[in-house]
């Protein structure tokens, strides 16, 4: 009855390892089709890099960018300008099976007619989010970049409230409680 067990369980774990992709994994597929640009770039090269020009640049938003990228790790970009070499069926089904299997959630999801953009993360430990991940593709034309960082959702809100500001995007005034009669 052991034996069984064992060997039902087994068959279970081998089938889902199978069905699971992981963004290594699908790098790895991509990188070598035709019509498609590649590249890897190791995060301590991105940690020295960033830390060699931080003290050289005055600019303060340029180096709030700079102790951003600083929490960085290895970035992996795929660019394909043709359709054929990775379709919208293959993104959609890594996408599904990062969300289904691989703890990512939805950070930003935009579908506009040919344009699909989806930014996902996965979170680690102490708030900290582990991976981002952007994927999307327009008219024929797919872009996937991975990177390994340790920023927290903290950083990510002040970006985005910076630029929310830039567009002139306000936040809704808080409604005043009235007096009840």
């Amino acid at each position: 009855m052991r034996t069984a067990i064992l060997l039902l369980t087994l068959a279970a774990l081998s089938s889902s390892l199978s069905a699971q992709s992981s963004v290594g994994e699908f790098y790895q597929k991509f990188k070598k089709q035709e019509a498609v640009t590649n590249f890897k770039l190791p995060g301590w090269l991105v940690w020295i890099g960033t830390g060699l020009v931080y003290n050289s640049i005055k600019d303060e938003e340029t180096r709030t960018w700079l102790r951003l990228s600083r929490k960085m790790g290895k970035i992996r970009l795929l660019q394909s300008e043709n359709s054929n070499s990775i379709t919208k069926e293959d993104l959609s089904n890594f996408v599904g099976g990062l969300k289904a299997n691989n703890g990512y959630d939805d950070l930003v999801y935009v579908r506009n007619e040919d344009t699909d953009l989806n930014i996902m993360i996965r979170e680690g430990s102490k708030g900290r989010l582990k991976e981002l991940l952007v994927v999307g593709s327009d008219d024929g034309e797919t872009i996937f970049l991975s990177a390994k960082t340790r920023l927290r959702m903290k950083d990510i809100n002040e970006v985005l409230d910076h630029y929310l500001k830039e567009l002139g995007w306000k936040e809704k005034a808080k409604a005043k409680k009235l007096p009840q009669a």
